[in-house]
């Protein structure tokens, strides 16, 4: 199971990922999934073998990383 999700920022999805993988949180780029352009700030969260605690303690990191 996973999540798609587009976030505000104002560092390109590579920066962003570096980011988050920094903080240990694991993103995928949602570019691969668009034929054309598109997918800017879009991104792949995947959650099922996640407890509700991890989840929450992903959320938390993402938002620090990204802060």
């Amino acid at each position: 199971m996973h999540l798609m999700i587009r976030l505000r920022s104002p560092w390109g999805n590579e920066e962003v990922i570096r980011r988050t993988a920094a903080a240990g949180v694991g993103l995928l780029n949602a570019r691969m999934y668009y034929l054309g352009q598109g997918g800017r700030g879009e991104f792949v969260l995947g959650y099922a073998m996640l407890s509700e605690r991890r989840i929450q303690e992903g959320v938390r990191r993402l938002a620090k990383a990204l802060a």
